[in-house]
């Protein structure tokens, strides 16, 4: 759409209505705003919250007054705005709770690690309980080794002593007579 100024000039403006619905919206919105605003139309502070049920705009708190920023709404008493220190208090405390969860989880690990060190000794305990036993049952066995060693040492000096005694038996002559008593040998030197 164009127009014609004053000064004869001719200037564009938007067409379809374009113009007329945004002048329209914006007249509308402006109002809307009035209307929710801080306070409200006649003390009625349509709040950010009201008889809705806090979805949307109202007119009313629950005492039945207008409502106005920082009241209670939709019968809510934790529904309020916070001042600087409410919040710094809520750190603090959300902080301490951090620090609570903190000691909390260091104990329990204590107590999960005095529980390992307690099994670990247990099992330590065990452990030494078996050695103890194998180095006795091994003492046992050992002892046995020994006694069957020496045993079998005394019968290897005595079987020594009976070779030796042989060997020397067969360095002396033995008379035939000794060896072939009857003359039914088959000694072709047999002497009578």
């Amino acid at each position: 759409m164009e127009i014609k100024g004053a000064d004869g000039a001719i200037h564009n403006v938007a067409s379809n209505s374009k113009g007329d619905l945004g002048v329209a919206l914006g007249a509308v919105g402006t109002g809307l705003s009035i209307l929710n605003g801080a306070g409200g139309l006649f003390g009625m502070g349509m709040g950010m919250r009201g008889m809705y049920g806090g979805h949307g705009c109202g007119a009313w708190d629950n005492n039945g007054y207008g409502g106005h920023w920082g009241s209670q709404r939709n019968n809510d008493p934790g529904d309020n705005f916070v001042t600087r220190h409410e919040q710094d208090l809520v750190m603090a405390n959300n902080a301490k709770d951090s620090e609570i969860a903190l000691l909390k989880s260091e104990k329990y690990t204590d107590q999960k690690l005095v529980e390992v060190y307690n099994a670990n000794q247990r099992d330590i305990r065990d452990l030494r309980e078996q050695i103890e036993h194998n180095r006795r049952h091994q003492d046992e066995v050992n002892k046995d080794q020994a006694i069957f060693n020496e045993k079998m040492i005394g019968g290897i000096k005595s079987m020594k002593e009976q070779l030796r005694a042989l060997d020397e038996i067969t360095d002396v002559v033995v008379p035939r007579s000794r060896v072939c008593r009857t003359r039914d040998c088959e000694c072709d030197d047999y002497a009578a």
